[in-house]
């Protein structure tokens, strides 16, 4: 709709998404869910769209929307890379504290998010990934804004820091998910948690692969590679090298944290944000 005037023809979702969006249209559906094949008989959706106001645009499941990084290191593991990276420190602000959460309009923190959280912090860099560090436990009530300073030995080594968060009331950080990355660019590096990003949650992709809104840049040349042959045949492997690229960046959507709850199935998506070239 106005004022961007697009439309998607692919959503990419994560696995589980996809898995629930099927659970809900057997759960909910009006309509028989026995398929039957040449034979063969499939139970639940084996295509799913969403109609839209220009037609059907299918539903994907996309396993590269998982990110493997989104459960934290355990502490005292360091960089899986050669190399090494200094691990960075928990700034003190004066007087002993070293996190604090105040109060903020744009805080995203509501009631039922009440608790204490421990927040744990690991550099990357060139030289492979740091010894994660944590935070002391922090109180948070509706409407805080957590805020800390991740002090770096040589930030110039250090690109960006991935933040994780535990469950409320957590003893320690271990199993904490994934909640931000943030960029490097002095000495110390100023982290803040409005809850916008949800914890386990992911993104959804709402794509147009026509040529006139994506395109493909051919790295390397067609390679020919041979294969080990257990037949008579020669078998043999075609490769090349690419990336795909976003034309109109403009016209393609994210929607991020979706997730699905054990109680009540998919959760609600927030905060749709235009999708840009670093796809």
């Amino acid at each position: 709709s106005a004022p961007f005037y697009g439309m998607v023809t692919h959503i990419m979702v994560t696995p589980r998404v996809l898995s629930e969006l099927i659970k809900q249209t057997v759960h909910h559906g009006r309509h028989d869910q026995i398929q039957v094949n040449n034979g063969s008989i499939t139970f639940g959706a084996a295509s799913l769209s969403i109609t839209g106001p220009y037609g059907p645009v299918q539903v994907v499941s996309a396993p590269f929307l998982e990110r493997h990084d989104r459960i934290a290191p355990a502490l005292g593991s360091g960089s899986v890379f050669e190399g090494s990276l200094a691990a960075p420190t928990v700034k003190d602000l004066g007087g002993g504290v070293t996190i604090q959460a105040n109060a903020n309009a744009a805080s995203k923190f509501v009631a039922a998010d009440n608790g204490d959280y421990i927040y744990r912090v690991v550099a990357v860099g060139d030289n492979g990934i740091s010894v994660p560090v944590d935070t002391v436990a922090v109180s948070v009530a509706a409407g805080d804004q957590v805020t800390f300073t991740i002090s770096h030995a040589s930030h110039a080594n250090v690109k960006y820091l991935r933040v994780y968060r535990s469950a409320k009331d957590a003893t320690s950080a271990d199993g904490a998910l994934l909640i931000d990355e943030v960029k490097v660019t002095a000495q110390d590096t100023v982290v803040t948690d409005n809850n916008a990003n949800i914890p386990g949650a992911s993104e959804i992709l709402f794509l147009n692969f026509a040529p006139d809104y994506m395109c493909y840049y051919q790295m390397l040349s067609l390679v020919r590679r041979p294969l080990a042959q257990v037949s008579t045949t020669f078998p043999f492997l075609l490769m090349m090298f690419g990336a795909p690229a976003v034309k109109l960046p403009q016209k393609m959507f994210v929607v991020k944290n979706a997730g699905v709850n054990a109680s009540s199935g998919l959760q609600s998506v927030s905060d749709t944000s235009l999708l840009g070239l670093h796809i």
